[in-house]
């Protein structure tokens, strides 16, 4: 490869990191993160070539079909091709030179201290953490990414590191985080002949399927009044206003659920999310598995969570765990630093990974 293609390359990959850090730290510069797609194009020319790994596969499903659909869709949906592409187009580069855990976790406590400060959360009196009802003072996107070192480190054994990301998460507190991360850990402590037969894409295809099913039925109202009875709350406040978002995709799955074969486009989950009533604002299911499944239909949904777990290599299934739980009650699917962190944790994990299996089979 040429020496100017590698530098643009590494300019890239370094200003990706900055711009998708800080559009963490300061909201209002999130739209500086919409430029990646563009200066990885250029790259990806300079370069001659495209780079698609294992992790990559399941997020460029989404945009390819989303492409193609795009005519039954919305500008929503359209927004949400291109913001899968910002987190996404990175990594079609193929990085080389790559930061260590290190790295990644100052730019991101970095991040979080700035974050802070700009919320002006810094004040003692203000503190308060409930991990109960998902509550903190300093929460933000940044705990999906101290989920990710966490695993990561408890993935490399480097339990000192796992504690630090740990804290973070449950400083920037996000309730399917924390679930995440100890379940992750709890994954990687069982025998890997149970975990590898369990992680595979037939029976995670069928328990994601299983999934939507009881989101939906909780929708649709189905348990309501168990809800009520064993927690005393209502289905509703229960699921933190996650019923009546459910609630008209449930409906149209229900009584209509031949309609889902195909999907009815790219952005449709904001129409059902607001029940169809346009005067509405724009609002998330919270759930990108129905997401996916109302807007792209079965087989789409099926293929995707296929490439999900169709790596054989332990990391990647892990990490693919991680990033399903979080697809079941959370809007990741659209958060171009949550791609864009997953892909780049998972390179660095393999590139190791790679580097040390090469060491090893020389003579």
């Amino acid at each position: 490869m040429k020496k100017g293609s590698l530098r643009i390359d590494e300019i890239l990959e370094r200003a990706a990191l900055i711009l998708i850090v800080a559009s963490i730290a300061i909201p209002a510069l999130r739209y500086l993160v919409y430029c990646i797609p563009a200066f990885a194009i250029l790259t990806l020319l300079a370069n001659r070539k495209i780079s698609i790994s294992e992790p990559a596969r399941p997020y460029l499903l989404i945009v390819l079909c989303g492409l193609i659909l795009l005519p039954f869709g919305t500008t929503e949906g359209a927004k949400d091709i291109y913001l899968i592409l910002a987190g996404l187009s990175v990594s079609l580069i193929g990085q080389r030179i790559l930061p260590t855990w290190m790295t990644i976790f100052l730019f991101c406590a970095a991040g979080f201290f700035v974050n802070i400060v700009s919320k002006g959360a810094a004040g003692f009196e203000s503190i308060s953490i409930n991990i109960g009802s998902s509550q903190s003072s300093f929460e933000s996107g940044f705990s999906f990414i101290f989920g990710m070192l966490a695993i990561w480190a408890a993935y490399e054994k480097q339990w000192r590191n796992f504690l630090i990301a740990t804290i973070f998460a449950f400083l920037t507190l996000k309730r399917i985080v924390i679930i995440g991360i100890f379940f992750c850990v709890f994954i990687q402590l069982i025998p890997k002949k149970i975990s590898f037969s369990l992680l595979r894409p037939a029976p995670m295809i069928l328990i994601n399927l299983l999934a939507i099913a009881m989101l939906l039925f909780y929708g649709y109202g189905y348990f309501d009044h168990i809800i009520l009875e064993y927690t005393g709350k209502s289905a509703n406040a229960f699921g933190m206003g996650r019923k009546v978002l459910y609630s008209s995709a449930a409906r149209e799955v229900i009584n209509d659920p031949l309609q889902f074969l195909i999907g009815s486009g790219p952005g449709e989950a904001y129409r059902l999310a607001t029940d169809g009533s346009a005067w509405q604002e724009k609002e998330n299911l919270h759930s990108d598995v129905i997401k996916i499944f109302t807007e792209y239909g079965i087989l789409v949904f099926s293929t995707f969570v296929y490439l999900l777990y169709s790596s054989k290599k332990t990391s990647v299934m892990v990490f693919a765990v991680y990033t399903n739980l979080l697809l079941m009650t959370d809007n990741t699917l659209i958060y171009p630093y949550y791609i864009y962190f997953a892909l780049l944790i998972l390179a660095c994990i393999l590139q190791k990974e790679n580097a040390l299996l090469t060491h090893v089979g020389k003579p």
